[in-house]
């Protein structure tokens, strides 16, 4: 149900933060801008290391701080800050990324597509960097109804200007789902669907919960008027291993993804591809002369695919063992 005109949404911000203590900060000092007048803002520390909560009730004590008591990944760390939205009346939850800024008006595009169109889900254009107008997703993921899952990873404005493709469009734009650097949900959703899904540990929770709130008839938004910045590899960008570790996560669900929304028929081609480059991989690694980083980062691939094949979920890697 929308909100009547005269009433502004309350909306809870997330974010999460693992070790990103000055991304954080940045993205904190970025909010301050927000036009929007009715939000609050919730830090969900994921047991971090790096003195972030202490540099943010320095730097911003109006934030609302939840600390965890371990990293509960993405899904799980929003769900503590859901919890509490939820718990204070909040009308819209807007989950942000620890590495992403905004622009001042960000939060009232969202809102205002959310008066207009009522419950549904709503995303930001993405861009790489303010000096830098080439959108970095808007995705048009493709689920069993469209057929060929070879389409399923394509981005519809990927690569593309924000100037040419999103920045003169009237109205919202219908894709497959929203990404969650910038995700915003009516708490009217969450009460009758849930949240998403926190075995997913990181990355494609968000695709997976727009998936299966579609097949509930809840479309997926994206609003060109509302534009963040995103850096991109967050809390992983100093530490080879840990990007390592994003690949292990991304083929591990991405495989879960295909066989939870993809037709029998697609997902066991895409098993099948899956673990024919898999062990080429694998074997190229041993047999031929190869740089050791490119084999460690082949062979978390490869077991980001057998544990997908063995069904395993969770935070089957912790992340701080590699800090």
């Amino acid at each position: 149900m929308t909100e009547p005109d005269h009433i502004d949404p309350l909306v809870y911000i997330s974010i999460v933060n693992w070790n990103a203590r000055q991304l954080t900060l940045n993205c904190l000092g970025s909010l301050q801008q927000l036009d929007y007048p009715n939000y609050r803002i919730i830090l969900v520390d994921n047991h971090s290391t790096d003195g972030t909560i202490e540099a943010v009730r320095q730097s911003f004590p109006e934030t609302e701080i939840l600390a965890a008591d371990e990293n509960l990944g993405f899904a799980g760390g929003h769900q503590i800050a859901v919890t509490h939205a939820l718990a204070q009346q909040a009308d819209l939850i807007w989950l942000l990324n620890t590495d992403a800024e905004t622009e001042p008006d960000a939060l009232t595009q969202l809102v205002g597509a959310y008066r207009e169109h009522g419950d549904h889900i709503y995303g930001s254009v993405i861009l790489k960097g303010k000096n830098d107008p080439v959108v970095e997703a808007g995705y048009m993921w493709q689920t069993k109804e469209y057929g060929d899952p070879k389409q399923a990873l394509d981005h519809n404005y990927t690569g593309t200007r924000y100037a040419d493709a999103l920045k003169h469009q009237a109205g919202i734009l219908e894709i497959g789902s929203i990404a969650g650097s910038s995700f915003m949900i009516p708490v009217n959703l969450i009460r009758q669907y849930g949240f998403m899904d926190p075995s997913y540990f990181l990355y494609m929770e968000e695709l997976d919960y727009c998936l299966r709130l579609k097949t509930h008839g809840i479309k997926s938004f994206l609003v060109p008027g509302s534009v963040i910045y995103h850096q991109g590899k967050g809390s992983t960008q100093d530490n080879p291993k840990l990007q390592q570790l994003v690949l292990y996560y991304r083929r591990r669900n991405f495989i879960r993804i295909a066989k939870n929304h993809y037709a029998s028929t697609h997902y066991r081609k895409v098993i099948r591809t899956e673990i024919w480059v898999g062990l080429k991989s694998f074997i190229r690694n041993r047999f031929q002369p190869h740089d050791p980083a490119s084999m460690y980062y082949s062979d978390w691939q490869c077991l980001g695919v057998l544990h997908a094949l063995l069904g395993k979920k969770g935070k089957t890697l912790a992340p701080e063992r590699y800090v």
